[in-house]
């Protein structure tokens, strides 16, 4: 950010999204906040023992499936996690000496895509796949077949693949000879190239993937990772396992400095209180002795930061105040802001050997030693403080962060507002006379006047709690919500009540019409189905009844003649009761009310259908939530109808087109289907109904069922 010239208020801000403007950084991690930097070879370390990369994924060799299942991986054979007996198993019929697909020679890497078992055999020079269920051989990757030769061209060297990952349904490989990664979709024969970088053949010796599918690569020469999105476009180098430790999920296994596997109780089925299970990298069981070395520290000691030279472009601008976020400052931790100013824009590193006296601010904050009481106030990292550097033109700032080395203070955010709106210029110049009643003044009056900054800033951005885009998440949305008469729903996330609310103002004047109704219903479809409000295609289709009121009456002049085009009323579509008229045993009702000469016209009365794809509901909770909004939104006299539409077309029944005839796939019906599931929506039409939906039919060509002739019920026979 670049402020512009002149004497209004403006700021510098620094994080880890605009960028820190950093000069000169010792022993401090720059990413998205400020922290000390991870000791070498400590736990949080991208260099950690036992290739966790700093505790951000599994330990090399170490895979763990969906089910729970744990496997080891060690110099020659697969072991498995058997939870009962909490020790390791092999798995039969893989590993030992040989040249075949079941051997293993100097595995290195492990990983489970589904129910396979991927294997990086580095000895072999190949990467094998295995079926969890039988341990059969799936796929065979040899470096002939993924590198590829052409007539004339040198063969090149063979692959040398070193660790695999999995993320969903795709494995991926690592070629270290190379530099290339290699991905593969499950149930697909063939490798995919996905990275190919041949400026780090021979450097990256792992693989990890985060919850997005991005790529990290572990470059032991440089200490750092070399990050690439899914299509392999790479995103430049991440020095600090902290700096995206957020985008990975903590994994069940983590390894100590000893590089012993620890698997916590309720890991793979390993029951609870017994402490968990310590083992070696061969599977074998593991204690921890009073003469096992200490844990390396996590971070280091100490550490300093120097920004870059921020111009406010004001000749003697006297700089106001600092505003910075710390993220978390744990007992045992400390940091120290300082600030100095000069006229010319001299490199921050000419500063590094200042003391720190001769710098100007000097502000300083140790964490708390006492943990917060569980149920107390979160903790508030907001912090502000003034300048006391004399006017000049450029300001550098400084910040010292100290620990214990268990622990690291962090800074998310630092905002230097400039130039100072004093209270002294409101005061008679009498009081401004000297400097050094002025300079007091100055501070002593900016304790107000950060108070009444903030109030000012208050004020400012008040018109946000009124914005439905831009209104806070939690109690002020609820807030606004209840200003708006909108009622959110509990279950749904901060962005789909917002989507309640940001509907609520055009609604308001046609609230209770059509059209209306019809707004509302299609914010919680499109929150029900995730789908945007272009891809709703005018869902849903609400009818109202008096439209559907064309009907031809006989009367005794014989002027009405039967086959116009309205359909012939009748009495049985009220069914009222009426001696001589309409008796009919199983047909009639007792209607008590209204009058049987009006039936014809309060029939379709205030009344209406809501048509909306089945699909779209498939539970009876959605449809709770669908009937919700109609019983809130639709006038009170009103009632309505739920027509959840299924997709199908039936001339005369369901053949309106816009309304309630959707194109889809033909229905089909085994006679062993138990019925309706009880969780479905109550709307829904009937299934599985000879006559309604079903037809019994045969295909083209086939021979007719015939039950006890080649037809079992259940099995070969089907209803379609």
């Amino acid at each position: 950010m670049t402020p512009a010239a002149g004497s209004d208020p403006a700021s510098w801000l620094l994080d880890g999204r605009t960028g820190w403007r950093t000069a000169v950084p010792q022993g401090v991690s720059v990413g998205r906040s400020l922290r000390l930097g991870a000791a070498p070879g400590g736990p949080h370390s991208v260099d950690s023992r036992g290739g966790s990369l700093g505790g951000l994924t599994l330990p090399s060799g170490v895979a763990a499936g969906q089910n729970g299942h744990v496997y080891l991986l060690g110099r020659t054979r697969i072991r498995q996690l058997d939870p009962l007996r909490a020790a390791f198993v092999p798995l039969p019929g893989i590993g030992g000496r040989g040249v075949d697909a079941r051997r293993l020679r100097r595995p290195r890497g492990l990983a489970i895509v589904g129910r396979d078992l991927y294997v990086a055999d580095t000895g072999h020079a190949r990467v094998t796949v295995f079926a969890l269920d039988g341990l059969a051989v799936r796929h065979v990757w040899r470096g002939e077949s993924v590198s590829g030769t052409q007539p004339g061209v040198p063969r090149p060297r063979p692959w040398r693949p070193v660790d695999v990952a999995a993320h969903g349904d795709t494995g991926y490989v690592l070629d270290q000879r190379h530099g290339r990664v290699y991905a593969h979709l499950r149930g697909a024969e063939g490798l995919r190239l996905v990275v190919a970088n041949p400026g780090a053949a021979g450097r990256w010796t792992r693989l990890a993937v985060d919850r997005d599918g991005r790529l990290y690569l572990f470059d032991r020469s440089a200490c750092r990772l070399d990050a690439y999105d899914p299509q392999g476009t790479s995103l430049g180098p991440i020095p600090e396992a902290d700096d995206v430790r957020d985008r990975f999920d903590p994994p069940p296994v983590r390894v100590d400095h000893l590089d012993r596997l620890q698997l916590p109780a309720g890991t793979a089925g390993l029951p609870a209180g017994t402490g968990g299970l310590l083992v070696d990298r061969e599977g074998r069981p593991a204690r921890v002795r009073d003469s096992d070395p200490p844990p390396p520290p996590a971070y280091l000691t100490s550490g300093s930061w120097i920004s870059n030279a921020l111009d406010s472009a004001i000749e003697d601008c006297q700089w106001h105040r600092i505003e910075f976020s710390l993220g978390q400052l744990p007992a045992g931790t400390r940091i120290k802001v300082l600030t100095h100013a000069g006229p010319v824009p001299q490199p921050g590193t000419e500063l590094t050997g200042l003391r720190d006296e001769l710098w100007d601010t000097n502000y300083t904050e140790t964490g708390a030693m006492q943990r917060p009481s569980p149920g107390g106030a979160p903790f508030n990292g907001h912090r502000e403080l003034l300048v006391q550097s004399h006017p000049a033109r450029y300001l550098w700032l400084r910040i010292v962060l100290e620990g214990d080395g268990s622990a690291t203070p962090a800074v998310d955010r630092v905002r230097v507002h400039y130039p100072r709106e004093s209270y002294l210029s409101y005061l008679p110049a009498v009081y401004s006379a000297d400097d050094e009643s002025r300079w007091f003044l100055e501070r002593f009056l900016s304790i107000f006047q950060t108070e009444w900054d903030a109030l000012q800033q208050k004020v400012a951005t008040s018109a946000r709690f009124f914005d439905p885009a831009a209104v806070p998440p939690g109690k002020a949305l609820a807030y606004l919500a209840d200003l708006l008469a909108v009622r959110l729903e509990g279950t749904w996330s901060a962005e789909q009540n917002r989507r309640l609310v940001e509907a609520a103002p055009p609604n308001v004047p046609r609230r209770g019409t059509v059209a209306g109704l019809r707004a509302q219903v299609r914010v919680y479809l499109q929150n029900l189905t995730g789908l945007q409000a272009d891809a709703l295609a005018g869902q849903p289709v609400i009818v109202e009844s008096f439209r559907e009121r064309d009907h031809l009456m006989l009367s005794t002049a014989g002027v009405d003649r039967l086959g116009a085009s309205p359909p012939l009323w009748s009495p049985s579509a009220v069914g009222r009761l009426q001696l001589g008229g309409y008796a009919t045993v199983g047909e009639a009702q007792l209607v008590s009310v209204g009058d049987p000469e009006h039936d014809l016209f309060g029939a379709y009365a205030h009344r209406f259908s809501v048509f909306v794809p089945a699909a779209w509901v498939p539970d009876l909770a959605t449809e709770r939530m669908v009937r919700r909004v109609l019983e809130r939104e639709k006038p009170a006299h009103t009632q309505y109808a739920l027509c959840l539409v299924e997709a199908r077309l039936r001339v005369g029944v369901q053949s309106t087109v816009g309304v309630d005839t959707i194109v889809g796939g033909y229905p089909a019906t085994r006679l062993t289907d138990t019925g309706t599931d009880p969780g479905a929506s109550s709307s829904r039409a009937p299934s599985g109904r000879l006559g309604f939906d079903t037809l019994l039919t045969m295909r083209a060509g086939a021979r007719p069922q015939q039950v006890g002739r080649g037809g079992v019920v259940g099995t070969t026979t089907a209803v379609t």
